[in-house]
């Protein structure tokens, strides 16, 4: 995914929200793929006083088998980050 920061450093918009979703499913770790559902991303680019931040969720269920008894196990997860991008 690709921003447009444009309208945010030209001060016509302060923040520029965002939303996606991130498809891992074929990914392989330990010969699994933890990621059955995609990954649901959602978040703001915000420009305050020259500063700009970029804080967003993850949400995803994430999937494993259990190394006892090889169940399949199922695990909502969420995931909040806030970082500085830019300052001038």
């Amino acid at each position: 995914m690709q921003l447009d920061l444009k309208k945010l450093f030209d001060a016509e918009e302060q923040v520029l929200p965002f939303s996606m979703e991130l498809d891992l499913s074929g990914v392989e770790q330990w010969g699994d793929r933890p990621f059955k559902t995609p990954i649901a991303i959602k978040g703001e680019v915000q420009n305050r006083a020259g500063i700009v931040t970029v804080r967003y969720d993850a949400d995803y269920i994430l999937s494993a088998s259990c190394a006892r008894c090889l169940v399949v196990c199922f695990l909502s997860q969420g995931h909040s980050t806030r970082s500085v991008a830019i300052t001038s």
